[in-house]
């Protein structure tokens, strides 16, 4: 089995995510529909971006039983907080096609077509990140979450872990599995960085384009971008209207997309997008991606796209913007100005009082 980010397709997750400062789950975004449809390929090619996973066993069932007695998928330093048949591997294992897991990762390896996983979680999944390379167990767990907090059912509760789909072809549900997605770097540790393309701890800073800006999909090539750079496409189609660059996360994740989650701080991005291959209705814990956010269409980086409003007076205060970025389309067919009006200066003062004419007016001349 294959797993591809599946980001065939986007939801639109505003307002808030599930952040607990009085937003609506169901906000739509400013009336008649978000985005226009949703997502093709990645940073590379044939839609393989960011960790690559390949080889599976189980991962189809209904989700991990996460709760205290399960240890696969739980938060680790060392081998002694696994218990017995599990390892921990640490954020600077590089492991996982070089990077390693935020927080460390109690788990085992394993093979295609084996068992070693089941004894551990009969919902858990075996997992490659390179072809050929060594396979590990990732915990199983479920989709959705109605509430606003990460539930320890869910992933053992980890907010740099993320339940993310897994696919054979890149187009349907094959099945889903707690995977590591570190969302800034202080979920990685001193001396290491998190990569916005694979939610992977790593040695170096990731380079280029930053979330939200246009870029070209390179085939069999690095991303332009510092995240994947992703084709996005119109309600009914599938030819990309434009490539943007984009960042995984972990929605309700504090912080994420280069926010500190501090209320009021200005947040360049937020996890709003999520996958149209998870069913019902995405929550807490689950895998995202974010979108640039802004205050008026001038913001966003892509000459493409429009600033959407949140039309959510609380959710604004909170990240201090008023929109996040997207194709101008609505899901109805019809098209968004968008936020067209970013703000006049205020007048200016006063003049102050003119000078007394007692004195030399070219005193200062010499």
């Amino acid at each position: 089995m294959k797993r591809i980010l599946p980001w065939l397709g986007l939801t639109v997750l505003v307002a808030g995510a599930g952040i607990s400062f009085g937003c609506s789950s169901d906000d739509s975004g400013g009336g008649s529909g978000g985005s226009g449809g949703g997502v093709i390929g990645g940073s590379g090619g044939t839609a393989a971006t960011g960790t690559g996973a390949t080889g599976n066993t189980g991962g189809g069932g209904t989700g991990g039983s996460g709760g205290g007695t399960v240890k696969l998928g739980r938060a680790c330093a060392t081998d002694a907080e696994c218990g017995d048949g599990l390892t921990c591997l640490l954020p600077n294992s590089g492991a996982l096609d070089g990077g390693g897991p935020a927080k460390g990762l109690c788990t085992t390896t394993c093979t295609d077509g084996g068992n070693e996983c089941a004894p551990f979680d009969a919902n858990a999944a075996c997992l490659t990140f390179t072809s050929g390379g060594t396979g590990y167990c990732f915990e199983g767990c479920d989709f959705g979450n109605p509430g606003s907090t990460f539930l320890p059912s869910k992933c053992h509760g980890r907010q740099e872990m993320a339940c993310s789909p897994l696919t054979n072809d890149g187009s349907s549900l094959s099945g889903q599995a707690c995977l590591p997605q570190c969302n800034a770097d202080s979920d990685c540790g001193a001396g290491l960085f998190c990569d916005p393309g694979s939610g992977l701890c790593v040695s170096g800073a990731a380079s280029g384009k930053d979330l939200g800006e246009q870029c070209v999909q390179q085939d069999g090539g690095a991303s332009q971008c510092k995240g994947n750079c992703t084709g996005i496409v119109t309600s009914g189609s599938s030819t990309p209207a434009t490539y943007t660059c984009t960042q995984q996360c972990t929605i309700g994740a504090q912080p994420q997309c280069g926010w500190s989650g501090v209320t009021g701080e200005t947040a360049p991005g937020f996890c709003l997008f999520s996958s149209t291959l998870i069913p019902g209705t995405p929550g807490i814990g689950d895998r995202g991606s974010c979108a640039q956010l802004c205050s008026c269409n001038a913001d966003c980086k892509n000459p493409d796209f429009i600033c959407r409003s949140f039309g959510d007076a609380n959710f604004e205060a909170a990240v201090n913007q008023k929109g996040y970025c997207s194709l101008p389309q609505n899901e109805d067919g019809g098209t968004s100005t968008g936020l067209v009006n970013c703000g006049a200066g205020g007048a200016g003062g006063a003049g102050g009082a003119g000078g007394s004419d007692a004195g030399s007016t070219d005193a200062a001349t010499d």
